[in-house]
Order: C-alpha cells, then structure tokens, then sequence
C-alpha cells in the first residue's frame, strides 16, 4: 500500500559522511546489500505509516524500519536516490515500496541508543551503491516512483555467528 508524502522533492537527502561506527574497532561499518523486500503496509508504534526493508549480501543480512513522518523525509530521499529512484514530486505523491525489491544500495551501519538507552547496531544511512540496478519496468508514471513518509529511521542488523557478519 503505498504512503503518501507531500512536496518530498523540496527536501535534501540526509548526508552520508560523520557516522559514528558499528565496527568494533570503531572505522565505519559500510556494506553493499540487495533490498530483498520493501513492505509500506505497516504502521509504527507512534501510529506512523512506515517501511520495512529486509536487506542482505553474502555475509548477513540486516532490517530497516523507517518511520515516514517530515522530520525523516530526508533519510526518505537518501534511500530513494541511493536506490535510483526518482523521488517523487509534489503535493500528495505516494512512495511505492514495492519498487525497491531487488535494488542494490550501501548501508552504513553505526551503534546507537534504542529507547531503552541501550546499544544497537542501525542503518543511519545510505549511499548509492554503483553499478546498474534492476529496470522497472512495471513502473508507469512517475508518480508510482514516488511512494513514503518516514518518522524515525530504525534498524536491526542481524548479529552472531551464523550471519557472517562482524556486529
């Protein structure tokens, strides 16, 4: 079910660069992912439309929930760009999540407080991640590209030794 946003092509996608980092060592934790499923049908717990993206590469795999309300239109069109994806334009647009299934972008993932106050590894931002992305070809206005509103962006990445990853 697509999101509606008003006017998300006014904002600037948050900046990647000044992340603190997930790695033990402290240098930041960035990685090339496939978004294997992109759900926009959920609703946080603050009762925001959200959306959820399962990512992963060969070494794990990791989740992104992101809250679309205005204060995160801009982690909105960072992800959207990073994925290749025009962002949609003007008044009552809508946010297709389904568009980013298969779309390869990189995380950086970093520690930060949940709610609780204690650590968790999250996806604080994305970057494109090169190379060609998959065609979509069953996209038919440019408004079907233009599909969210996020209020928070929040992530889990997967940890342990069966994942492969190092967090």
């Amino acid at each position: 079910m697509p999101i509606p946003v008003d006017n998300l092509d006014q904002v600037d996608a948050w900046s990647a660069g000044g992340i603190l980092s997930a790695n033990p060592d402290g240098t930041p934790a960035k990685y090339v992912v496939t978004i294997d499923d992109a759900d926009d049908s959920g609703i946080s717990s603050g009762g925001y439309p959200q959306i959820a993206l399962e990512m992963s590469n060969d070494l794990g795999s990791s989740r992104d929930w992101i809250v679309v309300i205005p204060s995160t239109h801009g982690k909105v069109v960072q992800m959207w760009k990073a994925a290749g994806l025009a962002v949609p334009v003007g008044q009552g647009a809508m946010l297709n999540a389904a568009l980013l299934k298969g779309r390869k972008v990189k995380i950086t993932v970093a520690k930060e407080a949940d709610n609780r106050g204690e650590l968790r590894d999250r996806v604080v931002a994305y970057e494109p991640a090169g190379g060609a992305q998959p065609t979509t070809s069953d996209v038919t206005t440019a408004r079907d590209l233009a599909d969210s509103n996020f209020d928070g962006g929040q992530s889990q990445m997967s940890s342990g030794k069966a994942d492969g990853l190092p967090f």
